[in-house]
């Protein structure tokens, strides 16, 4: 989240980008979940995402300029 912070004018934690990463788990091209306990299947997910999900961030943060 450091480098949205400092990619993005108006980025900020909140529903919206909760929204936008929700959508985007499902899609194995922006993230990867790997569970806490490898045995347990209620276990959390923690999730993982790749470098291309900046360009669909892209669509809803306003970048900074340089």
């Amino acid at each position: 989240m450091k480098k949205c912070q400092i990619k993005y004018v108006d980025f900020k934690i909140g529903k919206k980008l909760h929204n936008i990463l929700n959508q985007l788990k499902a899609d194995k091209k922006y993230s990867y979940g790997r569970r806490s306990n490898l045995h347990n299947p209620n276990a959390s997910v923690s999730y993982s995402y790749s470098h291309a999900i900046f360009n669909e961030l892209d669509k809803h943060y306003t970048s900074m300029k340089d």
